[in-house]
């Protein structure tokens, strides 16, 4: 409405482009109340109604944050009188799990763990850089985690941990209804993940790119949508695991194929459509916390979502 309109055009804003002067910045450790956010570099340039933190090399709880000499996260005016921020950095860590818990210290959250993480952000959205919003978004992250597992969490995230409710694989297979034990026991260990998501507003896109898992004895490959307005999810899952060591698998999703299949002829025959023989397609929608996960064909390695956005 005009009067919310009015009343956050009214909000202080913490950093106006013309109050600012051009300095180079170096803080040794950055403290936000009680909180230790790190040590951080830039140098800050601008003009009217532009400002521009750039050349930015900073370090918070195991996560480098950097950005390219000329580009960082710039903040000014358009046309018509309006604060957009942009942001375009480069995230890297060898030791990610330190920083995750440094934000979920109770790991009652956040699904996922790991070691090493790379990740390229280029995002943009309306007004100043704190008033960054999930459900206002634009552009995308492009990201890969080695060496991680998930795990089951027991509260439902908020704000930008919404986000990491995506990685929920392990809450996923549980909601298979099928025995997965021989590959989790206590949470879903992989070797990569990567994807990228694409966000427009309130909602984040997973199709050009889809989130893929790789472990040395499965496959997860999940492409779809998620409005976090609503926060809902509609997706698809591509499960894949390899013939020779899941024939109860497949016997169990396809209703009782014979089991004692002559598995040394098949993986020899098929070589090479393995993926397609021992892959499982699922549904993945409703709300993002406590998601529909349903079975809709078996032998079969195609994302309709995915496949739909080729086209």
């Amino acid at each position: 409405s005009i009067g919310s309109q009015d009343s956050e055009a009214a909000q202080t804003i913490l950093l106006e482009p013309n109050d600012l002067r051009p300095m180079q910045i170096d803080i040794q450790q950055l403290y936000i109340g009680q909180q230790n956010y790190g040590s951080w570099r830039c140098k800050l340039t601008g003009g009217k109604n532009v400002a521009l933190a750039h050349d930015i090399q900073a370090r918070h709880a195991g996560l480098n944050i950097r950005s390219e000499v000329d580009d960082g996260l710039l903040w000014a005016y358009n046309q018509q009188g309006q604060l957009t921020t942009a942001l375009n950095i480069h995230l890297g860590s060898q030791q990610l799990q330190d920083f995750l818990a440094s934000i979920d210290q109770e790991q009652r959250k956040i699904p996922l763990r790991a070691k090493q993480f790379e990740a390229d952000v280029t995002l943009a959205w309306p007004g100043p850089p704190e008033r960054i919003a999930l459900t206002k978004l634009s552009g995308s992250i492009d990201f890969a985690v080695d060496d991680g597992k998930f795990y089951k969490v027991s509260e439902s995230a908020t704000g930008f941990l919404k986000l990491l409710g995506l990685f929920n694989f392990d809450s996923l297979l549980r909601r298979m209804q099928l025995d997965f034990s021989d590959i989790y026991k206590e949470g879903l260990s992989f070797d990569q993940m990567k994807g990228e998501l694409v966000f427009d507003r309130q909602r984040v896109e997973f199709v050009d790119v889809p989130i893929e898992v790789r472990s040395p004895s499965s496959k997860f490959v999940l492409g779809g949508a998620v409005d976090f307005l609503q926060s809902t999810i509609d997706a698809e899952l591509v499960a894949t695991m390899p013939v020779a060591n899941n024939l109860p698998w497949i016997a169990a999703l396809a209703g009782g194929l014979p089991v004692a299949a002559g598995t040394f002829i098949v993986t020899r025959v098929l070589g090479d459509q393995f993926d397609q023989l021992s892959s499982a397609v699922y549904t993945v929608d409703g709300k993002l916390d406590d998601p529909q996960v349903k079975f809709q064909r078996l032998f079969d390695n195609k994302n309709s979502k995915v496949e739909k956005a080729k086209r």
